[in-house]
């Protein structure tokens, strides 16, 4: 019932059209305090590489749902997911754009990181869950600038691991 396309550019109305289906997700959904992305963000995104959209359009070509892959050399991810949330959710919408998403990533050779969030839905449809670490190299600072990150390290390893592992987080 959906065809998935990629669209090499953008016209402003398909722009338009998936910053509108992020919003009515991430916005509208879940809440405001998540990123606003515009059209204009999401045309340049797409022009400058930072993200590669693609489309999941139903039998009249309106874009029914979309994603926005990034990827380096060995890995990408989906950081851009929106879809007409007011469509019955057994149309598979949100599926079919994980789905196109390992499509190309598989394509590209890349392994695809899916993103933390909303860790039961996605363990309710077969995703296994990996807790993600961010570096800072701080070893260069003095000490007195050092210390929070030293303090930041000593909670996220007794007190953010061990309640992420409780919770299947």
């Amino acid at each position: 019932q959906f065809c998935l396309d990629m669209p090499g550019s953008l016209t402003d109305a398909e722009a338009e059209r998936i910053a509108e289906l992020y919003a009515r997700l991430y916005l509208e959904k879940y809440t405001p305090l998540n990123p606003q992305f515009t059209p204009r963000y999401v045309r340049f995104a797409q022009q400058v590489g930072l993200l590669r959209f693609f489309v999941l359009r139903d039998e009249a070509g309106v874009i029914q749902a979309a994603g926005g892959l990034h990827h380096s050399d060995t890995d990408a991810a989906m950081p851009f997911l929106g879809y007409n949330t007011a469509l019955d959710p057994k149309l598979g919408l949100y599926r079919l754009a994980c789905h196109a998403s390992s499509l190309e990533a598989a394509r590209l050779g890349l392994r695809l990181n899916m993103s933390s969030g909303v860790a039961r839905f996605k363990r309710s449809r077969g995703a296994t869950g990996e807790i993600e670490y961010t570096a800072f190299h701080v070893r260069h600072l003095p000490g007195r600038r050092r210390r929070p990150f030293a303090a930041l390290d000593l909670i996220a390893r007794r007190i953010g691991i061990p309640l992420l592992r409780r919770h299947d987080l």
